[in-house]
């Protein structure tokens, strides 16, 4: 008996069919090409660094930006995916920027891409290696595929580091905006969910879905396609997908409340904005190149104290209410709020308090829903969405109307921000050390202004996307480290939006990146601040525990301190410091 199983099992071994090992064929032909490509490169960044005339520095940083949306916003996201779709002049718009790139021809791209996406599970095996995007990163839609979150990727090509969540849903376009661009698909947070559900046990051999290469693939889900349909056509707003998917709702009969919302362009504001951002770069090279070293700290020190009057005093301050300040506190932060020319502190403060109360809806100002540019800066780009206006008539201003620096400034606004963001920074320099009146008003006045302003827009787009959820993962809002010390603290939105009465606007007590709580402790320290509002420990694991499973919220956002929703238990545990009576 043992000898004849022996046997056996030697014929079944013997007969079983090898499979031939891939062997590589280097093309050499391609790698000469690209070794004389690499060698010339790097001559060419020396000449770009060092030798090339501001012009061709210019020009190449824009053939740079076409060549990545030829690829990104067309190649990819209107032909390979479908996400959307485009009239003729921007289908020839994006091939000739397309054609700038030099990767094939669009049909081939749009071949081997679809290609990449369908067989993903077994081809990409091997070519990984060669994709940041494939490797290191996070995994927040699906465990089960190879690609990753990665920002450093996203900011290199414009927008495709999100792969976790492209491969999952290649058929998102988030990208266009206004004009030739239309029918733009997109996802529901229900259908996130869903999918996430399905794909988050991290197991490979019960995974059920297949890769898809994007919009219109045969083997996308029909239910699926029908909640995307609903939501492209019909213009669906959150409630109206409540409804559809609740429990064995029928998706089919339930019909959507209004119109699509219409976009309005303000195109004097495209106009100002275009300006701000040519004379923007041009400052950027005066400041590395021709300006002083006098004009490039106090371009530095009015970047630093602009970020802390939105940070330090619109936001947490006169926002939030997440502390007090005495009158010389009070007077200083309106001033560099001035600076930074975002709005008066009124308005300011009734937009975020908005942006809180319905964060993620159309009644939010800067919606993240709409995609990185509209909630980055193209909010401010075209008219409020009607529910804007309306829902902020409902939020409570009492205490802003009650507070004389916030109202003498209201009052004043459009003889202030001129003088104090523009005039003042540029007449400086000019004055005191004898700066080039050009190079004062580009470096101090427009580059020092558009990077400010960058910087504040990343909390809107940037931190309701990329970055982990660890207190609340029905949120749109994350933590991100990098958007934190560009705006000195302003990065961990996650944390931020659940406690916005939090003076820290994190839940760490410590100054790494977050510059403005150290700035509120010194105040508090002298005097000037007072109140300072925190959240104990056992508030935030109670918070934790509540929101950790992936269910949905039962919460209501709060705008901060003193919002009629706010729970008295939540009042009654939150911890005040430097406490006073008024």
């Amino acid at each position: 008996m043992t000898r004849k199983s022996s046997s056996a099992i030697t014929t079944i071994t013997e007969i079983k069919p090898q499979k031939q090992p891939y062997e590589v064929e280097i093309v050499w032909k391609n790698v000469f090409l690209f070794t004389l490509l690499h060698i010339a490169a790097f001559s060419g960044l020396y000449c770009f660094v060092v030798t090339a005339k501001w012009s061709t520095f210019f020009w190449s940083l824009f053939l740079v930006c076409v060549s990545i949306e030829g690829a990104s916003a067309g190649a990819h996201r209107l032909w390979c995916h479908r996400s959307y779709k485009a009239k003729l002049p921007l289908r020839i718009l994006l091939c000739i920027w397309q054609t700038h790139g030099l990767q094939n021809d669009i049909y081939e791209w749009v071949r081997d891409h679809r290609t990449h996406h369908k067989y993903t599970a077994t081809l990409h095996g091997v070519w990984a290696i060669n994709s940041v995007g494939h490797m290191w990163g996070t995994k927040p839609y699906d465990k089960n595929i190879h690609s990753v979150e990665n920002t450093f990727i996203n900011y290199l090509t414009g927008g495709e580091g999100c792969h976790n969540y492209h491969h999952t849903f290649p058929w998102d376009y988030k990208s266009a905006e206004f004009g030739w661009a239309y029918d733009r698909k997109s996802v529901s947070v229900q259908l996130i969910e869903h999918r996430a559900r399905r794909t988050g046990d991290g197991s490979r051999k019960q995974r059920k879905d297949v890769p898809l290469w994007g919009w219109g693939d045969k083997d996308m889900n029909e239910n699926d396609m029908k909640i995307i349909e609903t939501v492209t056509v019909y213009g669906w707003g959150d409630e109206d997908m409540k409804r559809a998917l609740h429990h064995n709702g029928d998706l089919i009969a339930a019909k959507p409340k209004s119109e699509p919302y219409k976009v309005q362009i303000v195109w004097r504001n495209i106009l100002l904005f275009i300006y701000l951002h040519i004379a923007g770069l041009y400052g950027l090279y005066c400041f590395i190149f021709t300006a002083k070293w006098n004009t490039v700290l106090w371009t530095y020190l009015l970047a630093l104290i602009t970020t802390q009057g939105i940070c330090a005093g619109a936001h947490r301050l006169w926002a939030h209410r997440a502390y007090k300040a005495k009158l010389p506190l009070r007077i200083i932060l309106c001033i560099w709020q001035t600076h930074a020319l975002q709005n008066h502190i009124y308005e300011w403060v009734r937009d975020h308090r908005v942006h809180h109360k319905f964060s993620e809806t159309d009644a939010d100002p800067h919606n993240s829903r709409r995609g990185f540019f509209f909630s980055h800066m193209g909010w401010l780009l075209c008219r409020k969405h009607s529910d804007v206006i309306t829902k902020g008539k409902t939020v409570d201003l009492s205490d802003l109307e009650a507070d004389a620096v916030v109202m003498f400034q209201k009052k004043y606004y459009l003889i202030l921000a001129p003088l104090l963001a523009f005039i003042v920074p540029a007449w400086v320099p000019w004055y005191f050390w004898n700066e080039d009146g050009y190079i004062s008003w580009y470096t101090a006045s427009m580059f020092r202004y558009a990077l400010t302003l960058h910087g504040t827009w990343l909390v809107n787009s940037a931190a309701h996307m990329w970055g982990s959820k660890p207190y609340d993962e029905n949120i749109n809002a994350v933590e991100n480290i990098t958007v934190s010390y560009i705006t000195n603290g302003e990065g961990f939105h996650n944390y931020h939006h659940v406690f916005p009465w939090d003076y820290k606007a994190a839940e760490l007590w410590s100054y790494r990146g977050n510059w403005s709580t150290a700035f509120i402790d010194f105040m508090a320290k002298i005097g000037w601040a007072y109140d300072l509002k925190s959240v104990s420990a056992e508030m935030v694991e109670r918070r934790v525990k509540k929101t950790g499973d992936g269910s949905r919220r039962d919460n209501l956002p709060l705008w901060g301190w003193g919002d009629e929703d706010m729970g008295k238990e939540d009042k009654k545990m939150a911890e005040i410091q430097h406490s006073r009576r008024d």
